[in-house]
């Protein structure tokens, strides 16, 4: 079904996170492949989606058919195996905020000394290599 996979992008803008699980996320991801047709009928089943002839795009959220449609626009470029960027300092605020274990707050104020991570995979002819980095604040 993936078959001609090159690559793919999924970005989440937004994510609120509540007693019971997931109460809102936002975001968009996109997938480059040979032949989407097969993918593509599977996705839409499941969500809104938009394609080319090489790529289809999927969004989460209030405007998922804007931000995916724009996710395809993107010029095909040689592409790192896999990149996951993040607010570090902001993944504090996914951590239970009820009071009842002290450390937890002692946590959350280390998270906000951080910014943006990025951790990143690239197969190229040095090797398999992965890096990644840490923004202060």
């Amino acid at each position: 079904m993936v078959a001609g996979l090159h690559g793919g992008l999924a970005v989440v803008k937004n994510f609120k996170l509540g007693q019971r699980g997931p109460e809102q996320i936002e975001g968009y991801a996109s997938l480059q492949l040979d032949h989407p047709d097969a993918l593509l009928k599977l996705a839409a089943s499941q969500t809104p989606v938009v394609a080319n002839d090489h790529a289809i795009g999927v969004g989460v959220g209030p405007s998922s058919a804007t931000v995916a449609a724009k996710a395809l626009d993107g010029k095909l470029t040689p592409a790192p195996l896999a990149v996951i960027a993040f607010d570090y300092g902001r993944m504090g605020d996914l951590l239970p905020a009820d009071g009842s274990i002290p450390e937890l707050e002692l946590m959350r104020g280390m998270m906000k000394s951080f910014g943006l991570a990025t951790f990143q995979a690239v197969a190229d002819a040095r090797d398999f290599v992965f890096w990644w980095s840490f923004e202060l604040r």
